[in-house]
């Protein structure tokens, strides 16, 4: 029972999300939107490292992650890239972490 409630959960999220992708796909959005939706990705990610490091478990500077942080920020700043960015601050805090 437990698992067909949580199958019938997982199906309704799915056409939920995907109605309005179907709907909406012939349609190009207003300039507006598009230009808003630009910045969607990186005010999210933004969120989570916040949430992340000024938490309640949040690691001390210095470490691996605040180096990657740091590492990412530039990154994001220089090449106005998200990818490169989260990328890059992955790479740092992973070496900085299989060093330490």
């Amino acid at each position: 029972m437990t698992l067909l409630i949580i199958v019938l959960v997982g199906v309704g999220s799915y056409l939920f999300r995907s109605v309005f992708i179907l709907a909406l796909s012939d349609r190009t959005p207003p300039p507006v939107v598009s230009k808003a939706l630009r910045n969607v990705g990186p005010a999210v990610l933004s969120a989570l490292v916040a949430t992340d490091l000024w938490g309640t478990n949040a690691p001390a500077v210095g470490t691996p992650e605040m180096v990657g942080v740091v590492a990412a920020g530039l990154a994001a700043w220089r090449t106005r890239n998200l990818i490169v960015a989260v990328v890059v601050g992955m790479v740092v805090r992973w070496v900085l972490m299989a060093w330490l």
